[in-house]
């Protein structure tokens, strides 16, 4: 059966979860782009990362293998998995990383070098440099237009505690854009 107009995500999931190809097709169409706009950002512009994020999770979410029992924030919950997911994804990409460095040192190899793309834009720069904290709270209600209630309920934090990670990575992006202003469009690092 086709999804009806305003049918609650709720339904559409359980419809989804016994095979109901439409039903997923429109929670889809709904969340998708929500899911990869966070995972893209958060996962510092990895196109690859973003998609196995908002893919994964909507698989799990499908097959009845999350933690999501219909309480009716189904988009809130969708979120805060991708969150968790792109955390995890850097967490054991920093970890291979620290191995590589320790690798390449006791071979006694010269000092492995950190490469990194240059960003076309400041703003996304300085977004990436802000601590990972402070980012996800600005992807979500920034990018996302969520209330700091639905961003505290996602990232696992009190509301004011939100509400201080946003401040504090505002004021860090408004400095960080004000002295690469004021550098001549360059940003050099100590």
């Amino acid at each position: 059966m086709p999804a009806q107009p305003g049918e609650c995500d709720d339904d559409l999931l359980q419809r989804a979860r016994a095979g109901d190809r439409p039903a997923f097709e429109a929670l889809y169409e709904r969340h998708f782009r929500s899911a990869y706009a966070v995972a893209y950002r958060l996962a510092d512009a990895d196109r690859d990362l973003a998609a196995d994020a908002a893919q994964d999770v909507f698989v799990t979410l499908v097959t009845g293998a999350s933690g999501y029992r219909g309480a009716g924030q189904l988009r809130a919950y969708l979120l805060q998995c991708v969150v968790n997911y792109v955390r995890q994804q850097l967490r054991r990409r920093r970890t291979a990383q620290r191995c590589l460095r320790a690798a390449v040192a006791d071979v006694g190899e010269p000092e492995a070098k950190v490469i990194t793309a240059a960003a076309g834009e400041a703003a996304r720069q300085a977004l990436r440099r802000l601590p990972a904290e402070q980012r996800e709270v600005i992807v979500l209600r920034v990018y996302q237009g969520l209330r700091f209630a639905e961003i505290a309920e996602i990232t696992g934090c009190p509301v004011d505690t939100a509400k201080t990670r946003y401040r504090r990575g505002v004021e860090r992006l408004r400095h960080a854009l004000a002295s690469w202003g004021e550098e001549g469009g360059t940003r050099h690092e100590p």
